[in-house]
């Protein structure tokens, strides 16, 4: 490495520390800002562990978590053929070819240990490569929800009142720029609405537009999730009572819609009330969300069984091969990798390997911010993975 690039990379990495250690102050506020910026992180942290190549992992381990130790040679001549007996999955045997096997005390892999999956020898449990990734990340997760807390904890005691006056506002402020919500996508009207929603909206939103034109009524969890994210694209609120009187009737007059729920739309753009300017769900909040019979919100990719994810996502006009994906990435309870898996089916781009954190951004992915024109297929990852003052999607901003 030359001096000019040791140099660069010395800066490139105050610049990531800076960066982090700025929006950890700014998510520390709340148990939801907190859940939503843990999840960011450690899926960045994810991308970037399985980028490194044996060197490298040996080199972070060393540095970062010097409790997981490379198996000497011998050592490993000796119990390969108990370790691959006790494994035999894929990922045993690919380690079994690059003999990259590791060490760790038996209490810290607790469930591998209960699933009988790894080799103990004298309180070791020796693990491959690839397993190595999931404890190493969740080591990463428990430090950063550790300080995560600890910061909120002792926020009022960081700053005197008059400091904590001042920042307020900035760290608010660099929540919402985050988010994405006031990022401009470009005029929506009534009358481009449900081709929008056919061909560009996440599942989540499609489903509810879905539901709400069938049955010309969504009950409140429903309206609320549907009604913020078009809010959030665009949809002025003019349109917006025009949108939802329509789609109540002929089921509710018009005047019977004015009385009972024109004043919530209008407490949603922020015109009555505390005038307060609400934000879209994120898709933290929206996998969270449960709901009864007749309830429609939530996330799909959670709440349909196998044959009705099949078949919404079917009616998109999803790639068979991805529904399928999809379908199995739900089973498994990675319900924003799911969503991730259908962009990539309904808009034909390379697999992201990443998955979506607001519908927002699932929408962003698809139509360019230059109004609603004709969209042009992209490549979201450039726009979800910030990082070094660049970083981009919120707590506010998609799973499907």
């Amino acid at each position: 490495m030359t001096a000019v690039s040791a140099s660069n990379h010395e800066e490139e990495l105050r610049n990531d520390l800076i960066s982090h250690f700025v929006l950890r102050l700014a998510y520390c506020r709340t148990a939801e800002l907190r859940k939503w910026f843990l999840a960011q992180e450690c899926e960045l942290f994810r991308l970037k562990f399985g980028t490194y190549n044996a060197a490298e992992h040996e080199a972070f381990l060393a540095a970062h978590a010097p409790q997981y130790r490379p198996v000497p040679a011998a050592e490993l001549d000796e119990l390969l053929p108990e370790i691959v007996q006790v494994g035999r999955a894929r990922a045993v045997l690919r380690a079994q070819q690059d003999r990259r096997f590791y060490k760790v005390s038996w209490s810290r892999v607790p469930e591998l240990v209960s699933q009988r999956r790894v080799l103990l020898r004298g309180g070791w449990a020796y693990v491959s490569r690839d397993a190595l990734a999931p404890l190493v990340i969740t080591e990463f997760r428990t430090g950063i929800s550790k300080g995560l807390s600890e910061m909120a904890r002792k926020w009022r005691q960081m700053f005197p009142a008059e400091e904590e006056q001042r920042l307020q506002p900035l760290v608010a402020s660099l929540v919402a720029d985050y988010s994405g919500v006031a990022t401009k996508y470009g005029d929506v009207s009534v009358a481009t609405l449900h081709q929008l929603a056919s061909r560009h909206f996440p599942l989540c939103m499609s489903h509810l537009m879905a539901a709400l034109h069938s049955e010309r009524h969504l009950r409140h969890g429903g309206r609320q999730q549907l009604g913020l994210f078009l809010k959030a694209i665009g949809l002025p609120l003019e349109e917006a009572l025009i949108f939802w009187r329509s789609e109540f009737a002929p089921r509710t007059p018009a005047d019977q819609f004015d009385k009972q729920y024109a004043y919530n739309i209008r407490h949603n753009y922020g015109r009555e009330g505390k005038r307060t300017d609400y934000t879209a769900h994120n898709c933290t909040t929206i996998v969270g969300f449960s709901g009864g019979p007749g309830d429609h919100h939530g996330c799909p990719y959670r709440r349909l069984d196998e044959p009705s994810l099949r078949a919404a996502l079917g009616r998109l006009r999803c790639d068979d091969r991805k529904i399928e994906e999809a379908v199995s990435k739900a089973r498994d309870g990675h319900y924003q990798l799911a969503c991730a898996a259908a962009f990539e089916g309904m808009h034909r781009v390379p697999e992201m390997d990443v998955g979506i954190s607001a519908p927002l951004q699932y929408y962003a992915g698809r139509l360019p911010r230059g109004g609603e024109g004709t969209p042009e297929a992209s490549d979201p990852r450039g726009a979800w993975l910030g990082r070094g003052g660049a970083r981009t999607g919120g707590p506010e901003t998609c799973s499907g």
